[in-house]
């Protein structure tokens, strides 16, 4: 009986412990919302345009048909719209998105970089990656960030974005954002 009886008090230590990061990462109070992505471009950043020249346009940074577009350091100011649900107050109009992109022949491939933002009297600051198509202006972007001041302090943000081939540029970018606190 005393060697079951610690079996049991044994399986229920390795339980607990398995447990303790679920309840350390649980994010209670978590706010949603949905909205468009609008991608926007203010500075062109650098293109190292291999099999290819640069266009001097501020978009493509290269000649059609170059077969790989290393974009590096473009700035764009990315705009919220229609945002709606219990997380809109949180999230900015805008965003500064400071990025690069790895593309192909097809304007097509990776893309990464970093975002920030004012809300509530506080700041959001984060990184971003995703695959964009800028020839058919689909792909997807996830944005994942943290607040600091204001009414943002201590929260944690994640926006995704999609959209398959809209074929318009200005074409806002359907989002789902969660906004939450890590409880400790």
């Amino acid at each position: 009986m005393n060697r079951y009886l610690m079996s049991l008090l044994l399986l229920l230590t390795v339980v607990a412990i398995s447990l303790a990061p679920v309840a350390i990462n649980a994010k209670p109070n978590t706010q949603f919302a949905t909205g468009g992505l609008i991608i926007g471009l203010s500075e062109p950043g650098t293109a190292n345009c291999i099999g290819g020249t640069p266009s001097g346009w501020f978009f493509p940074p290269c000649s059609l048909g170059t077969k790989l577009t290393i974009w590096r350091n473009f700035v764009g100011p990315h705009g919220l719209d229609n945002v709606t649900g219990g997380a809109a107050p949180f999230l900015p109009e805008t965003w500064v998105v400071r990025g690069s992109c790895n593309l192909d022949e097809n304007l097509t491939g990776p893309c990464w970089g970093t975002f920030e933002g004012d809300a509530l009297g506080g700041k959001w600051e984060g990184t971003l990656n995703g695959k964009l198509d800028f020839t058919r202006f689909g792909g997807y972007l996830n944005f994942v960030g943290h607040g600091s001041g204001g009414g943002v302090e201590g929260l944690h943000m994640k926006l995704e974005a999609a959209m398959e081939d809209a074929g318009d540029p200005a074409a806002p970018m359907p989002f789902t954002a969660r906004v939450y606190k890590i409880e400790e």
